[in-house]
């Protein structure tokens, strides 16, 4: 999580507790759960009582990251994102 900056959405398979203390150290505004992974009941808690907004998604982390992409990109003036 070294290259992760704050305000960030952190994309991921991992399912356990661990993944929101790693989102809420690095300060980062949720986390999508890819893959139909399902989240363990505990880090759903920890998330909530973080106010850490988790989601889950049935598709791949590589099609979101590319479907965030290309939303952003569209939105960008200079075609770049920050």
């Amino acid at each position: 999580m070294g290259a992760s900056r704050p305000g960030q959405v952190l994309i991921t398979v991992q399912n356990k507790v661990n993944v929101v203390a790693v989102a809420f150290f690095c300060d980062l505004s949720g986390i999508i759960v890819a893959n139909k992974a399902k989240v363990d009941r505990e880090a759903v808690e920890k998330a909530d009582e973080k106010q850490i907004p988790l989601m889950t998604s049935p598709q791949p982390v590589f099609e979101l990251v590319g479907r965030f992409y290309q939303m952003l990109a569209g939105s960008s003036s200079e075609g770049e994102i920050r």
